[in-house]
């Protein structure tokens, strides 16, 4: 079974990222220097900070909603099982929080589709944690993984109809967990804009040759309200 994972980042951060060689945590982030934009939900995060996941990176399972640009849903529908499922958590991390945040171009924000084998293998390695919400929520409740099996049996259990809920969390120890742009399947645009940025940043500061597929599928905008996290 194929769910597609996506990690959220900063157009800003993409050099970083390039220059790194590896997708890195908020303690990541920190000890990187300058090299990112902190654009999480709460850059204070103290519930992630109380919970101990600030040396994770944050991933949604499921896309953000079920209305996909063309070429990013061809894509989906042809090298993953469960494209279909909209992940409300990340949906409402987007349409609630996101666009509404301080200082910040919501046109710039990247999804980037990390390989789900290489989470697969994290989870064997136990360097894996799922929340069957978003992790910070107060609802939301931690099923521990162990390896593959376990992760794919939470990831099931939390899927109803066409949506699914959850977030994972892969641990970054200071070595490679995921490796950018190498295990990053595709990255997911606002606007054609930002996709050519995108596409420069890569050629100019990456460490290969081989790059990911840049699809172009705007943001939810459909929401005025905002919700706390």
């Amino acid at each position: 079974m194929r769910i597609p994972f996506f990690h959220y980042t900063y157009l800003d951060s993409l050099r970083g990222l390039a220059r790194e060689g590896r997708v890195v945590s908020r303690l990541g982030q920190i000890e990187a220097g300058r090299n990112f934009t902190d654009i999480s939900i709460d850059s204070r995060q103290p519930v992630r900070s109380r919970l101990g996941l600030l040396n994770y990176i944050p991933m949604f399972p499921g896309f953000y909603s079920r209305y996909r640009g063309y070429e990013l849903n061809g894509f989906l529908m042809s090298n993953y099982d469960e494209p279909k499922v909209q992940n409300k958590s990340f949906y409402g991390t987007f349409n609630k929080v996101l666009q509404f945040k301080d200082g910040m171009d919501y046109e710039k924000v990247l999804t980037l589709l990390i390989n789900d084998e290489v989470v697969y293998r994290r989870a064997e390695e136990g360097r894996v944690r799922f929340f069957d919400d978003i992790a910070v929520k107060p609802n939301a409740i931690e099923v521990p993984i162990a390896n593959r099996r376990e992760l794919t049996d939470a990831l099931m259990a939390n899927i109803s109809g066409a949506d699914i809920s959850g977030e994972v969390d892969l641990l970054d120890d200071g070595t490679t967990s995921v490796s950018f742009p190498t295990d990053i399947e595709a990255i997911v645009v606002d606007s054609e804009r930002i996709g050519l940025e995108v596409g420069k940043i890569l050629r100019q500061y990456s460490r290969v040759q081989s790059f990911p597929k840049i699809f172009v599928s705007e943001h939810p905008r459909n929401d005025p309200g905002v919700e706390e996290f």
